[in-house]
């Protein structure tokens, strides 16, 4: 949220929204918000638990996000959480926010009634556990995850997984039924491998650039057959305080 940013209403604790076309704006939630309803709209809103549209075996679609953070409480850096901030289907995630949560996006429920298409684009993730977490349990968190999920197109985000000593990936789509995606331009950091598309269909990964030295095992593990189109990827230096790529350090110029 911009600086000196204040709610123009307080929730304390969940809600729960079951009017179709409700538009929720300039809130502060401190639990969670639960979609029950179709063409929600949460615009301008700050949450502390998470945003999920899936509900008893049923996604409510067409809901709408922008312009909105999940964050942990004033006074929690890191977040013992591991539920994803935004899911599961059938949303638009629209210059959206994820600061030091163990888990950012997921879509998923792809075989439920009300699922559809999911569209992630100018948002942010920071991704982290808490410290020590990582010696006694593996959260292997995820910035984007389908697990079962429908198609997903993930265009224009930043995320940045560095602060998790165990984690999953950045982008995640394997193959757990997942029907795809479309990646395009993004700038990733972290993971064990930072980009991971082994499960569905993908008609572009285009334009994505992964941070040099930030992946525990390497930059990608994708699966080349699955991929219409690949151009523009590469591993970069970049500069967190500018938000600068500084240069390129290898083009991966083919799917291999």
């Amino acid at each position: 949220m911009p600086a000196g940013w204040k709610p123009k209403a307080t929730k304390d604790g969940d809600l729960t929204i079951t009017k179709a076309g409700t538009v929720v704006e300039d809130q502060l939630v401190t639990g969670s918000i639960y979609v029950k309803a179709p063409d929600v709209t949460i615009r301008n809103t700050r949450v502390y638990g998470t945003i999920d549209n899936f509900i008893g075996n049923r996604v409510y679609g067409h809901l709408l996000i922008e312009d909105t953070e999940v964050v942990n409480p004033p006074g929690q850096e890191f977040s013992k959480n591991g539920q994803y901030a935004f899911g599961v289907a059938d949303y638009t995630c629209r210059r959206c926010k994820v600061i030091n949560r163990m888990e950012g996006w997921r879509v998923g429920a792809a075989d439920y009634a009300g699922a559809g298409p999911v569209l992630i684009e100018d948002s942010f993730a920071q991704l982290a556990v808490p410290p020590g977490m990582c010696e006694s349990a593996d959260p292997h968190g995820d910035g984007i995850q389908g697990y079962g999920g429908p198609t997903v197109t993930i265009r224009h985000n930043t995320i940045d997984q560095r602060l998790d000593d165990c984690p999953t990936a950045p982008i995640f789509i394997p193959d757990q039924g997942n029907d795809g995606a479309t990646v395009q331009d993004n700038l990733l950091a972290g993971g064990g491998y930072t980009l991971r598309l082994t499960g569905g269909k993908f008609p572009a990964v285009t334009g994505n650039k992964i941070v040099q030295g930030s992946f525990g095992y390497g930059p990608l593990e994708v699966t080349c057959s699955l991929i219409a189109q690949w151009k523009g990827n590469a591993t970069v230096t970049y500069d967190w305080a500018t938000g600068k790529v500084t240069g390129q350090v290898k083009a991966f110029d083919s799917c291999r």
